[in-house]
């Protein structure tokens, strides 16, 4: 008999997990949705096998909840007494503390939490994408009682969507999301909302650059989906802006004080600290092995880049765009698997003309 999982939300992250199983031949992937019109796109674009009400699933083996924070526990009441007593339940959201404390209070030694560091700016599953989790960490969130079994069978069902699982205390986890995603979110809010009260905006946000844009692109995602996940880790957000208020005004001192060394002390460590980050883009995980290289302003100049590499069959892990200026062209960051593939990549590319510069 084929496996059969359910995904109870069939938006952006539940659409790209069933594009990702079934893609892989995992089994048969049911899905469920209040929005009917979600569910006829999950269909339609091949997401899921079948539509079905959460109170037919009862055969299934795994149930993978992908609703919005606020929905996972209800979601998961509604499955208390549908599934069989052994289905294992994973979840998507990105806050994990206290939807694990209530999950596994339902399902005891089958419940595990999780969260797929990779996104889009887009939502819903017209945004879907079968490669969204590739080479993204994955995290899982196993309370004590989950047996080493039950945890194989979902770091092998994660893995199957092109993921890395990774296995934290849901304690843990909210602590380094709060850093690395919720306080980097709050602070692209403020920076806006500075801006919003400045006496030259216009003038000002026509002249931003590519900095300014890179720092506030995460403010570019729906404001009720961040208020639902900020709300559920607020303790944790709230003292980590306690911290950056204290490295602000430990900045504003110094330039009240005129204090230029010490400021320059603060922008090396800081630097020091932005060196340690990989250079890479889903997360913990990917590839290190990167060229750089400046492009013209002329209608076709990324596809000539990227055709050459594909015509010899190079693969590329991912590609970034750091500057573009009109009528100057742009600069992008191209990553690879391997060292092999960044120093094949560099030959063709400076046979055709352009200036690769490696980047580790």
């Amino acid at each position: 008999m084929a496996k059969t999982c359910l995904i109870a939300g069939v938006g952006l992250i539940g659409g790209s997990f069933g594009l990702a199983l079934r893609q892989s031949g995992w089994g048969r992937v049911l899905g469920a949705d209040s929005s009917q019109e979600a569910l006829a796109e999950a269909l339609r674009v091949g997401a899921i096998d079948a539509a079905v009400r959460l109170e037919e699933t009862a055969d299934v083996e795994c149930a993978i909840v992908a609703t919005p924070v606020l929905e996972v526990i209800p979601t998961c009441q509604k499955l208390f007494s549908i599934l069989p007593p052994q289905a294992i339940v994973l979840d998507t959201a990105s806050t994990k503390g206290a939807i694990v404390q209530k999950a596994q209070e339902l399902f005891p030694g089958r419940f595990i939490g999780g969260h797929p560091m990779a996104g889009s700016e887009r939502g819903g599953i017209t945004a879907a994408d079968p490669y969204l989790f590739q080479n993204a960490p994955f995290i899982l969130t196993p309370g004590s009682d989950v047996s080493s079994q039950t945890i194989a069978y979902v770091q092998q069902l994660v893995s199957k969507t092109g993921a890395v699982p990774i296995s934290l205390s849901a304690q843990r986890h909210d602590q380094i999301v709060g850093m690395v995603s919720h306080l980097p979110h709050l602070c692209a809010v403020a920076l806006l909302n500075t801006i919003a009260g400045f006496e030259d905006k216009d003038l000002a946000l026509t002249l931003a650059a590519g900095g300014f844009c890179d720092l506030t692109r995460v403010a570019s995602g729906s404001p009720k989906l961040w208020r639902e996940i900020l709300g559920s880790n607020r303790w944790v957000a709230a003292s980590l802006v306690g911290r950056l208020q204290k490295s602000l005004q430990a900045l504003k001192e110094l330039l009240e004080q005129g204090e230029l060394s010490g400021l320059e002390a603060l922008l090396a460590d800081a630097q020091k600290t932005r060196s340690l980050l990989p250079l890479r883009r889903k997360g913990l995980l990917g590839s290190s092995f990167q060229l750089v290289l400046s492009l013209p302003d002329e209608p076709g100049s990324l596809a000539a880049v990227t055709g050459l590499l594909a015509e010899k069959e190079i693969n590329i892990q991912d590609l970034e765009i750091l500057r573009i200026r009109e009528g100057e062209g742009g600069t992008v960051r191209v990553s690879f698997r391997d060292q092999n593939a960044q120093e094949a990549a560099r030959g063709i590319l400076a046979a055709a003309g352009f200036q690769p510069l490696r980047q580790e």
